[in-house]
């Protein structure tokens, strides 16, 4: 008896992992070293949500070509870790105000704030959300000019990740970055997670872009959010709770993400904001399953009134991907669905580690500039 309890211990703490990367140089850290209370992308103590009939289970065929069936799973079917969340959504915090300039929105900081060229470089900022202390780093560009407005570029860590791992080479976006349009921000998590309690992460994205406003000339009708698996869940948040907004987001990026965090509880699918989407996921993904990514893209593709298609899938051990752009939306939507587990990572590109396809991702953002 002994013997089989010690072997059903060591089945349950090796039962999750987050994005076991493929070998490569430098960069972010080595994540495939982290022990699994590090890497794990929920608390293996989290509430579970059961998917109703209604919403549509996507399987990705094993054949290439092919479209992943749909099957309507019975109330038992799929059990998902679920992230506590508030009963109330939240309300936007008041922001930054300014000018408006053709169909940009200023903020506060245009003409004024720190001025011209990177006067500051990258820093560490504070601000206080309902009572606590949140941290986060910007990097304006070395061409910053405060009379002429930049985007914001969010990026969200991963589940035990930091904002100091994010902007170490911000996950090789800005060395995509020829346009020096961007101001990059990374938030950090409390206990290095987003787990939007009461909505907090949503009011924290709020009063980011508020005092950032202040100090440097911003677009605000530009903002991006992106985000690695857990972070990819906050992005999704923002896709749903402050898309299309004027100082929320015109557009979001979301590697192996979910809808795990919204600050609604018992959310229902009601991802009703008009917003730009870029996904990818894993085929092969045991941590956050594909079928929840799907799930999450279909929402907002409803949102954006796209003509919905099942998106194809690459067959298993292809070691290919497929993307899909979805048709008729008021946004652009895009999916890209590869042959591989959770976060994986594709060697190097501009001389760090970077995640599936930033390169693809960059290249959708940069429609908007």
């Amino acid at each position: 008896m002994m013997q089989l309890s010690l072997l059903l211990l060591a089945l349950v703490t090796t039962g999750v992992a987050e994005c076991r990367p493929k070998a490569a140089s430098s960069g972010l850290r080595d994540l495939s070293a982290m022990s699994t209370s590090e890497s794990s992308p929920l608390p293996s103590s989290s509430p579970s949500l059961t998917i109703s009939p209604s919403i549509l289970a996507l399987k990705p065929s094993s054949n290439p070509g092919v479209s992943p069936s749909i099957s309507t799973p019975s109330p038992s079917a799929i059990s998902l870790p679920l992230v506590a969340n508030s009963s109330t959504a939240v309300t936007p915090a008041s922001t930054t105000t300014g000018t408006n300039s053709g169909d940009q929105k200023l903020s506060a900081g245009c003409g004024k704030g720190i001025g011209s060229g990177p006067a500051k470089g990258k820093t560490t900022a504070h601000v206080t959300v309902d009572s606590v202390d949140r941290m986060f780093i910007v990097e304006p560009p070395t061409t910053y000019d405060s009379s002429k407005p930049s985007k914001l570029l969010f990026l969200y860590h991963y589940w035990s990740g930091s904002a100091e791992g994010m902007a170490k080479d911000w996950i090789g976006m800005k060395a995509l970055d020829t346009t020096n349009r961007f101001i990059y921000v990374a938030p950090q998590g409390i206990d290095k997670q987003w787990r939007n309690d009461h909505g907090s992460d949503v009011k924290f994205f709020d009063a980011m872009v508020s005092q950032i406003g202040e100090e440097y000339c911003i677009d605000l009708s530009g903002i991006w959010s992106t985000g690695l698996s857990f972070g990819a869940f906050m992005s999704h948040v923002l896709a749903c709770e402050r898309g299309g907004e004027v100082g929320g987001v015109e557009g979001v990026v979301v590697w192996s993400g979910a809808e795990r965090v919204l600050s609604a509880a018992n959310y229902t699918g009601t991802c009703n904001k008009q917003v730009a989407y870029f996904a990818t996921h894993g085929t092969s993904d045991t941590t956050i399953p594909y079928d929840e990514g799907l799930t999450a893209l279909l929402h907002v593709a409803k949102a954006d009134a796209c003509k919905v298609d099942t998106p194809k899938a690459p067959a298993n051990g292809s070691k290919t991907y497929i993307v899909t752009d979805l048709d008729g939306c008021s946004k652009p939507v895009e999916w890209v669905s590869y042959d591989g587990d959770h976060g994986r990572y594709f060697g190097e590109k501009a001389g760090a580690r970077v995640p599936m396809h930033v390169d693809l991702a960059w290249k959708f953002i940069t429609r908007f500039l």
